[in-house]
């Protein structure tokens, strides 16, 4: 399955240079609405009106070939899917105690991967365990969960992570080389600010829709440190 991080904004050609910077490629698009394939996962950009409740946040969805025959494949999941039209087209509405409501959308464009950036972003929840369990069952593939079960992450085309904390979502990125990926981001005029965490190196980004440091994205470099962490789904 392709995880996709979507940002509504009314700033779309600041957050089109921040996805070429990242190294993506368009595989999809219409008049409110840009797709782009990245190393693994994909961004969408949703124009809105800068009123719009909307605007300057994001949420994750998951995309399939076929809405239909992952609907009779993964009927028995721990939440209600439910096919269907919305405001958007027609989707998977996936609703569940553990996690935002979101959605299983058809696979836009062909499937391309481009440049090194990987989407990862998160999910927040009061109910991390049962929302990683939720995540696996509806088809992605547990990768590292903490020991204190406050954090894990799942795997498919791109990865999806759920963290402790109010419910919502959060955009973030991976990259194997952050200094590169810095040095791409200047170049378009995007300021940068590298941090040590705990867990491995983070590149702190300046949000196309909030200059505040603040409301920086992270993105990650692939964790190799797996201390307080453990392979597959949280205890």
């Amino acid at each position: 399955m392709i995880v996709r991080l979507t940002c509504f904004t009314a700033n779309r050609d600041t957050w089109r240079n921040l996805a070429n910077a990242l190294g993506g490629t368009l595989v999809a698009e219409d008049e409110l609405w840009h797709v782009y394939a990245l190393a693994g996962g994909r961004l969408g950009i949703h124009d809105v009106p800068p009123n719009s409740p909307m605007a300057g946040k994001c949420a994750i969805a998951l995309e399939t070939p076929d809405l239909d025959q992952y609907l009779e494949a993964h009927a028995t999941a721990g939440a209600e899917l439910t096919i269907g039209e919305t405001r958007h087209g027609r989707a998977i509405t996936v609703t569940s105690p553990v996690l935002p409501t979101f959605f299983i959308d058809p696979q836009e464009g062909g499937l391309i991967h481009s440049g090194n950036t990987v989407v990862a972003p998160l999910f927040y929840t009061e109910h991390v365990p049962e929302a990683a369990r939720l995540l696996a069952d509806l088809g992605l593939t547990p990768h590292l969960s903490s020991e204190s079960g406050d954090w894990a992450d799942l795997t498919g085309d791109g990865v999806a992570a759920v963290h402790q904390g109010a419910t919502g979502f959060m955009a973030s990125f991976e990259h194997p080389n952050l200094d590169q990926l810095a040095r791409k981001l200047h170049e378009a005029g995007i300021r940068t600010t590298p941090i040590d965490e705990t867990f491995g190196r983070t590149l702190r980004v300046e949000h196309p829709d909030d200059p505040s440091t603040g409301a920086e994205i992270w993105v990650n470099e692939p964790q190799t440190d797996l201390y307080g962490y453990r392979e597959g789904l949280p205890r």
